[in-house]
């Protein structure tokens, strides 16, 4: 008996591989033996790895970009700001002023140094003194309380100086159109010749302190050394005496030519200065106004002897005798420098040579006084500005470390502009 063959199993469709051989197919019958035991399954191949490789290459790009743009905002401003400032201290343009604490106050001058984009002239050549007034002209005077003496208890901070107008009503004797030149021969000195601390107020702490003050102010070795660095602002009649400039020529003189030579007036000072200290301590701690000036006066006896002396060669006067005359009282500030004053910066130096010179005394001498020290950086930098970059000697050698410093600001700004451009 006939019997047919069983009928075939239904078609599979066998899941899609990842690679499969050309000679096989995708349909297959399936076998009656055992199916074998499934495959594990594939593991990536090299090529589909390296389909991620594009999109993390593109995403640090991404990264790298936005740190190149961050440090760009950044540095460019940095890099901006140093060249700036560079450019301010190497050129320094008029236009600039307008920043500085001595830019000019009314508009015109204000407009005109800010379209001004010139270097800075030296002006050392400025005219010292006002035109000759004419005959029957009265010329301005001061009062006692010119700046140059005006008693310490009336000054704080910085010297303020009165000047009367020549329009207007003098309020003391006025002072005559010449300047006397120095006297060739011994002048007529006043009798007495002013004496420091001739207003004195005793209220010392202690007694041993007042009565060594007082001894000191009488004795002769004291007062014929004629002190002009405790004249210049503790005498009422040194002050009085500047309404007559034929006097105060000759009290200049006087303090020039002492009956006791130079060097051993020195030495009386240093010796009375030792001795201040020593019994004036309390008085010096509680900062007593009249110990305080008479041990800066001692300090400064030396220098301001020397300034005092000062004459302008050209003309043969004193100095310090211009200065007064002068209808502008500017030049008085910094005779008063070393007894602690400032220069007021609404003073208009004269730019003379006289100034000049005595900014030069100041120079030599400011390592051994304390008050100098403190005050004549601001005074240098204030003439500076004034009257020019070569005009005075800045503090400690400041010229040259600002030379130093625009050299490294250069460098600065030139490395700060490669590191930019390293990063872009």
């Amino acid at each position: 008996m006939f019997t047919p063959p069983p009928s075939p199993l239904p078609f599979a469709q066998r899941p899609p591989l990842e690679s499969a051989p050309s000679s096989s197919s995708s349909l297959t019958v399936p076998s009656p033996s055992p199916s074998p035991s499934p495959s594990p399954p594939p593991t990536p191949s090299r090529s589909s790895s390296h389909q991620h490789i594009p999109s993390c290459s593109t995403h640090h790009a991404k990264l790298k970009t936005a740190r190149r743009t961050r440090w760009t905002i950044l540095l460019v401003p940095a890099v901006l700001i140093l060249i700036t400032a560079s450019t301010r201290y190497l050129s320094h343009p008029a236009a600039l002023d307008v920043f500085s604490g001595y830019r000019p106050s009314d508009y015109d001058s204000w407009a005109d140094s800010l379209t001004d984009w010139k270097f800075h002239e030296h002006r050392t050549g400025h005219q010292r003194r006002e035109p000759e007034p004419q005959q029957g002209q009265q010329v301005s005077s001061f009062s006692a309380s010119t700046a140059a003496s005006v008693p310490s208890a009336a000054l704080s901070g910085s010297l303020s100086a009165s000047v009367v107008s020549s329009g207007s009503t003098p309020t003391s004797t006025t002072v005559v159109a010449n300047v006397p030149t120095v006297p060739a021969q011994t002048p007529v000195l006043p009798t007495p010749f002013p004496q420091p601390f001739d207003n004195l107020e005793q209220n010392f702490s202690t007694q041993g302190c007042q009565a060594f003050f007082l001894n000191m102010l009488q004795a002769e070795d004291f007062r014929s050394c004629r002190p002009f660095s405790l004249l210049l602002q503790n005498s009422y009649a040194f002050s009085e005496a500047q309404e007559n400039v034929t006097a105060m020529n000759a009290i200049i003189w006087g303090t020039c030519n002492t009956t006791i030579d130079e060097e051993t007036c020195a030495a009386n000072m240093a010796s009375y200065l030792g001795q201040l200290k020593s019994n004036c301590s309390k008085e010096i701690s509680n900062n007593f106004q009249a110990v305080i000036d008479a041990v800066t006066g001692l300090e400064a006896y030396t220098l301001m002897r020397t300034a005092a002396c000062q004459t302008d060669a050209t003309a043969n006067t004193y100095c310090f005798i211009d200065a007064i005359r002068n209808t502008n009282p500017s030049d008085l500030y910094f005779y008063n420098l070393p007894l602690g004053y400032k220069v007021s910066n609404s003073s208009t130096p004269t730019c003379d040579a006289c100034t000049k010179t005595l900014l030069g005394l100041y120079d030599q001498a400011r390592g051994n006084l304390t008050a100098l020290q403190q005050n004549y950086e601001s005074a240098a930098q204030f003439a500076q500005k004034t009257c020019g970059s070569d005009y005075v000697a800045l503090v400690n050698g400041a010229k040259q470390f600002r030379g130093t410093a625009r050299g490294y600001t250069a460098g600065v700004a030139l490395l700060s502009v490669a590191v930019v451009m390293s990063l872009l």
